[in-house]
């Protein structure tokens, strides 16, 4: 509800999670995937996400934001200078 987008490791399945303004979001619904090499550091990182935007941002563990985009042909989110060698 209040526009913020946050990411946290979830160690255990959840019903839903609890945003800082008390709102409480639904991980029940269909979440897409992504993958991404951090260009900075070169980790390999993955996960799911609840966005829908054609291009979202996600920050990488070494704190530095990484730019993916929607590959309708692979269903998921991967970073932007790899989608043309998909």
């Amino acid at each position: 509800e209040c526009g913020s987008t946050f990411g946290t490791f979830l160690k255990e399945r959840q019903r839903d999670i609890a945003c800082k303004c008390g709102h409480r979001i639904d991980l029940t619904a269909p979440l897409a995937r992504y993958r991404f090499t951090c260009p900075y550091c070169e980790k390999d990182t993955w996960g799911q996400t609840n966005l829908e935007d054609p291009e979202i941002t996600l920050r990488c563990r070494c704190g530095m934001d990484v730019g993916v985009m929607w590959v309708p042909k692979a269903k998921e989110y991967s970073e932007l200078n790899a989608v043309g060698r998909m």
